[in-house]
């Protein structure tokens, strides 16, 4: 969610006495200490007036946004919505909730002690294997399998994490509990940029402009106003064209394998489109080159 604090732009402007002229906008001389002054500027001085805040008496300066840490982002607490750095604030951190990880998240995203909801795999001699998310999965031992059968989704606590990321986990009995969904925190980069993460997990949103249907995975390409990029898409999840997406995944010589993927709605759909309207317009913009004769009449 966009700050409130910088409208989103990660920063904010605030306008300070010039302590130049000390808020005058005159200057009774030139102090050679000031450097990096454009010729304008040098005039200003010249004629009495400070060329630093231009006579105003004041200057404005950009500051990074506090609220953010310059991101233009916020995090809301998943349950009562109060900004927060983390998924839940800390008075509902103390209410009963489980985890489900998204596709993105990692063993290292992973806490001992905490609650996860996963899907039993399946079933074998030393125990129940449960997949908290398509990367990662972890063993309930024999003697704790109770009343599980394969495909049961199941509440779960992890009870330790080897060095060779063995996950072991412990049934859990909840009640009247929340589920927090989380994915890996990425920031959204340019699609004009995602070549330079080769093999690496990234963040694009994009505008859905073509998409095929193969035997296993579903490809849509995506643009920004930076450029396109052709999404594979394996798990059960549909676009039409125009519609604005945000996909998370690993970037690949083709393209991007997409881990998540989700539809973007509302103020955050209507930026990325506005984006590519502005770059449109850009690019149509006709370069002047001078003219192919001389002539007085058009030289003025």
């Amino acid at each position: 969610m966009n700050c409130q604090k910088c409208s989103g732009k990660g920063y904010i402007e605030i306008e300070k006495i010039c302590e130049t002229c000390s808020g005058t906008g005159k200057a009774k001389s030139f102090d050679p200490k000031i450097v990096n002054l454009s010729e304008e500027q040098i005039k200003l001085f010249m004629k009495g007036i400070c060329g630093v805040c231009g006579g105003n008496g004041k200057i404005r300066i950009v500051e990074v946004c506090k609220a953010c840490g310059g991101k233009g982002k916020v995090k809301r607490c998943q349950i009562c919505g109060k900004e927060t750095d983390q998924e839940l604030c800390f008075d509902c951190r103390k209410k009963p909730h489980a985890f489900r990880i998204g596709n993105s998240c990692g063993i290292e995203d992973l806490r001992i002690g905490k609650f996860y909801v996963g899907s039993v795999s399946s079933i074998t001699d030393i125990g129940a294997f449960v997949s908290l998310n398509r990367r990662l999965k972890g063993l309930i031992p024999r003697k704790l399998v109770q009343n599980i059968r394969e495909g049961d989704e199941v509440v779960v606590r992890i009870t330790n994490i080897s060095a060779t990321g063995e996950i072991d986990l412990a049934p859990a009995e909840l009640q009247n509990f929340v589920i927090v969904e989380i994915s890996k925190d990425l920031e959204v980069i340019p699609i004009s940029e995602a070549r330079k993460f080769l093999g690496r997990m990234v963040k694009v949103r994009g505008i859905v402009t073509h998409s095929k249907e193969t035997a296993i995975a579903k490809i849509f390409t995506i643009v920004d106003g930076s450029g396109s990029v052709n999404c594979t898409v394996f798990d059960d999840f549909d676009a039409d064209l125009d519609e604005a997406i945000e996909v998370i995944g690993t970037v690949r010589r083709n393209g991007i394998d997409a881990l998540e993927v989700e539809k973007i709605l509302g103020e955050e759909a209507y930026e990325i489109r506005k984006k590519i309207e502005s770059e449109i317009d850009k690019a149509c913009e006709p370069e002047f080159r001078g003219f192919l004769i001389e002539s007085d009449v058009l030289e003025r």
